[in-house]
């Protein structure tokens, strides 16, 4: 089978050539690679930064979104336990003189406020305070 020499730049066949043609090709072959080395960097340089610069863009995003999902949830929960503070000053005065609210199922509290924590509109809080205290 023939020698077939390969190389990234140049792919001869060997056999039939002088050891001088060779080596000439040889030096040839070396000399391009040499200078074809600096730019094969620099692409791959140029890509390696094009891929740190998209994936720095993606994880800006994300970050955004969670910073704005997190705003949303400290706002929402604000809210919530506004609506539980507001129910439960509004129960007091509806309190009878001998409740025991020690005797109250922690289970129902909190089925209760589970439901009661998103009723903002001040009527229907009034009803939800007569129930915690009923």
């Amino acid at each position: 089978m023939p020698e077939k020499k390969t190389n990234a730049l140049i792919s001869i066949d060997f056999d039939g050539l002088s050891e001088p043609a060779k080596a000439l090709i040889e030096k040839v072959s070396g000399a391009v690679g040499c200078l074809f080395e600096p730019t094969h960097k620099r692409r791959i340089a140029k890509a390696n930064a094009d891929v740190a610069l998209i994936e720095a863009q993606s994880e800006i995003q994300i970050t955004d979104l969670h910073r704005r999902a997190a705003q949303r949830w400290l706002n929402e929960e604000a809210q919530r336990q506004k609506n539980i503070e507001d129910i439960t000053k509004q129960a007091i005065p509806h309190l009878a003189e001998n409740t025991d609210a020690s005797k109250v199922d922690n289970d129902w509290i909190t089925n209760f406020f589970d439901k009661a924590r998103i009723i903002s509109d001040a009527e229907m809080q009034e009803l939800w305070a007569r129930v915690l205290a009923g």
